[in-house]
């Protein structure tokens, strides 16, 4: 996800007209390079007239334009989420148009269109992926929290073990072969199992920055942690983050997330992968609403979908677990408020292992009938 929280620092309450932004290897530059900018806005104070949401964003003022892709077009890359608000209250109504072009001439375009200055989360379709750069041509628009995909590596490195193998079938000399791979056959695995990073199961704890300090709590819009990217329903408030330490609402001693009224959720991998939900820790919002029901519906990249309910009463939180059924996801959503929820263990395939193997055997193959000729 890129924030646009990085170096230069934007001072607390002020803004700036900007020719380039750099993050995660993504750069950010007007169309015309002889334009004004765009600006990087720090709001502090939730009752100014722009945005605000507590971090550094994008804004494009009159004249301005925006052009955004991986430095020197180095990588392909899919758009997933992104936020979008108003300018002002001056000028609180947006239409922002996103033209992706691909390596072959062709283009996708969409446009997401609304009022107001509160930032809510948009979705692209699948058929933004693929491109090598974005480009934003109109004004008057804000812009955080961009959420891209790039390909996963494992079948590249599967082909350069692959090459690895084919070139060590040409080396006429035994003794330069078996040099060869002492060197590369390592890195090669490293590539296939570096693939695989952030794969398996994990815990998502909602514990990770910014922290939320006990006995608080605040509305967001978006989180992040171990790739997964959470967000409110675009037509909902966000979620809350919150510290515990109070008798009135669920507390086991570590943050989690709340849905108030008003309040959704939505969640999915950054890099695209599919994954499995397998169990969560839920409570009741508060001893105020003490009854919960959560539904979650999961989305498939087929279509299909999968949904289940968990419901009961009370704030000490209780363990449930998903069925089988809840694999080969694209997206989870809970359209629903008045819970809490903690510790989501999720899985994702790991494919590395057995492209790891593949790969080690076809070079061991070549060594050793280099090595009998």
């Amino acid at each position: 996800m890129i924030g646009f929280d990085g170096p230069p620092r934007i001072p607390p309450g002020s803004g700036v007209l900007v020719q380039s932004y750099s993050e995660a290897g993504m750069s950010f530059t007007p169309i015309n390079p002889n334009s004004q900018g765009f600006g990087r806005v720090y709001e502090t104070n939730a009752n100014a007239p722009d945005p605000y949401n507590g971090t550094v964003y994008l804004q494009a003022p009159q004249g301005s334009t925006l052009r955004f892709s991986f430095a020197g077009g180095s990588s392909l890359f899919g758009l997933i989420s992104a936020e979008v608000a108003g300018y002002s209250t001056v000028v609180p109504a947006f239409s922002i148009p996103f033209i992706g072009y691909r390596p072959d001439g062709s283009t996708v375009q969409t446009n997401f269109s609304g009022g107001g200055i509160n930032f809510r989360a948009v979705y692209f379709g699948p058929e933004f992926s693929g491109l090598s750069r974005v480009e934003i041509p109109t004004y008057a628009w804000s812009l955080d929290n961009l959420v891209v995909s790039i390909p996963e590596p494992n079948t590249g490195a599967l082909l350069t073990t692959g090459v690895l193998a084919l070139t060590l079938r040409r080396l006429k000399s035994p003794r330069r072969a078996r040099a060869v791979a002492r060197y590369c056959i390592p890195l090669g695995g490293c590539a296939l199992v570096s693939s695989g990073v952030a794969q398996g199961t994990l815990a998502i704890t909602f514990d990770g920055p910014p922290i939320i300090p006990r006995g608080s709590g605040i509305v967001v819009q978006s989180y992040y942690e171990s790739g997964f990217y959470f967000s409110g329903l675009p037509s909902s408030d966000g979620f809350t983050r919150q510290g515990g330490g109070s008798p009135l609402i669920p507390d086991n001693g570590t943050a989690y997330v709340q849905a108030g009224a008003g309040d959704s959720l939505v969640f999915s991998n950054l890099n695209g992968n599919v994954f499995s939900l397998q169990a969560v820790d839920l409570a009741a919002f508060s001893t105020a609403a003490p009854n919960f029901s959560v539904p979650f519906v999961g989305y498939r990249a087929n279509g299909s979908i999968v949904a289940t309910n968990f419901s009961g009463s009370g704030i000490n939180f209780r363990t449930v677990h998903f069925g089988p059924d809840f694999s080969g996801l694209s997206r989870v959503e809970i359209p629903a408020y008045a819970w809490s929820l903690d510790n989501l263990v999720v899985s994702i395939p790991e494919p590395s292992q057995e492209l790891l193997v593949v790969g080690c055997c076809l070079a061991g193959l070549v060594l050793r009938r280099r090595g009998h000729s």
